[in-house]
């Protein structure tokens, strides 16, 4: 079943087995939300667009000036600066960060994980963001 409508600020948008939902963000670009996810609106305007990740996995195009998009997770906040990327969080709040194009600033803990594309980073709970490596490093 599809549906259209808006996100209010503070309402939560879940998604659950193989749905995908779509949401435009303002005119600056679209999130992806699949399956067994939910996210939450926390707040748009001009000085910026905030979204909530607790569990699941997005994916964001965004075309807009440095940190005017910001997706916050349990352990860090996906800060766009001009890119598009999924991010994952698992039931235990560990995020994945896998930027395909531009660059997101991964922050959290006080830490400050500088991701281009082609790299991924984790965030675990109590430490922040680790150091991006390449996604086709060897294990």
């Amino acid at each position: 079943m599809a549906a259209r409508g808006t996100l209010p600020v503070g309402a939560w948008l879940e998604t659950s087995g193989g749905a995908v939902a779509d949401v435009r963000v303002a005119d600056i670009g679209k999130l992806t939300v699949y399956g067994d996810s939910r996210v939450r609106l926390v707040g748009t305007g001009a000085a910026g667009h905030r979204m909530e990740l607790a569990r699941g996995k997005v994916a964001a195009q965004v075309v807009a000036p440095p940190r005017l998009f910001i997706v916050d997770t349990p352990v860090a906040a996906a800060v766009d600066l001009g890119c598009a990327y999924e991010l994952t969080v698992d039931d235990n709040g560990r995020t994945r960060l896998r930027v395909t194009s531009g660059v997101v600033s991964l922050e959290g803990h006080g830490l400050v994980a500088y991701t281009p594309m082609g790299t991924e980073v984790l965030a675990a709970p109590g430490r922040g963001p680790g150091t991006p490596v390449a996604v086709s490093a060897p294990d």
